[in-house]
């Protein structure tokens, strides 16, 4: 493996760049970014004749050097600013791609305004240099929280994006559980071992991710790898600003039951989520759980 990367690296050192056709629609990667596989194979064939036209390949390729190359993610669009409903769909946590157009001209004058180009831009680059991705919300406006009754202002945004009322339920359920979260994770480790596996490292932030994923399905009352905002679960990774990885999995399942063994058991035979329990890229581990459910996060 590290001989292919040698490889790529003096390929992408001396090649020279190639026509660029869109093949297929851009879809949004699991940290955030914007990515056209078919696009990306088809417009760099030296990558493609390493690599193939394996997406997730292609994509760390594209992270590790295609994009300090000047390599395109996906092929240039004509989006217009302000952005129609469909595409602002397609952002999450809130992002505003004409707010972030006209508070950065230095990201405009260089990128453009496409506002997948922004999108991206802001979760690889800009929330870690500081820059917002939308407006600051009024603090003249209030809100009612209907799912606990109180009452706080829209500016009221605590951390990872949940007021402080939501943030305290999420941290009292992931410290009530600690001690069956580590006792989950000794027993999943041993079944790795034995399956020749890395040893799992808990992670505090996957855990509160994780616990979130689990609080919404009891407030939903709904076993699902998608939110009720409609966002698939991968979206709790960057609202919980958890990046840096290439590999991400879930586990989650409807049980309210606190016998580790038997919840393992469950897991293990079931051949998806064995995959995900033995998968070999996964080096962190987040625990969550609700009155009903329980939710696993990995990470690399």
């Amino acid at each position: 493996m590290k001989k292919k990367w040698i490889v790529v690296g003096f390929l992408t050192a001396v090649m020279l760049q190639t026509s660029m056709t869109a093949f297929a629609a851009p879809k949004q990667m699991s940290d955030g970014g914007v990515f056209d596989a078919a696009y990306y194979a088809s417009s760099n064939p030296d990558v493609k004749a390493i690599f193939g036209t394996n997406e997730q390949d292609l994509y760390m390729h594209y992270k590790m050097f295609g994009k300090n190359e000047g390599r395109l993610p996906v092929a240039p669009t004509t989006y217009p600013t302000p952005v129609t409903s469909s595409v602002t769909g397609m952002m999450e946590n809130g992002f505003d791609p004409v707010y972030y157009a006209n508070n950065n001209k230095d990201v405009v004058a260089v990128i453009g305004n496409d506002p997948q180009k922004l999108y991206q831009h802001y979760t690889l680059f800009g929330k870690n240099e500081g820059r917002k991705g939308c407006a600051p919300t009024s603090t003249s406006n209030t809100n009612t929280n209907t799912s606990s009754g109180t009452t706080s202002s829209e500016s009221g945004k605590y951390k990872y994006g949940l007021d402080e009322t939501q943030y305290n339920r999420v941290e009292q359920r992931a410290d009530s559980n600690k001690g069956n979260a580590k006792s989950l994770v000794n027993k999943i480790n041993d079944y790795r071992d034995d399956k020749n596996k890395k040893e799992l490292r808990r992670d505090d932030v996957l855990t509160e991710a994780a616990t979130l994923l689990a609080m919404e399905m009891d407030d939903n009352e709904k076993a699902s790898s998608t939110r009720p905002n409609g966002n698939s679960y991968s979206s709790v990774f960057s609202q919980f600003g958890i990046s840096g990885y290439d590999y991400q999995g879930m586990i989650y399942q409807k049980n309210n039951t606190s016998d580790m063994n038997k919840l393992l058991d469950e897991w293990k035979s079931d051949s998806s989520d064995r995959d995900e329990l033995v998968d070999k890229h996964y080096k962190y581990v987040g625990v969550g759980r609700s009155n009903k459910y329980w939710v696993l996060l990995f990470t690399d």
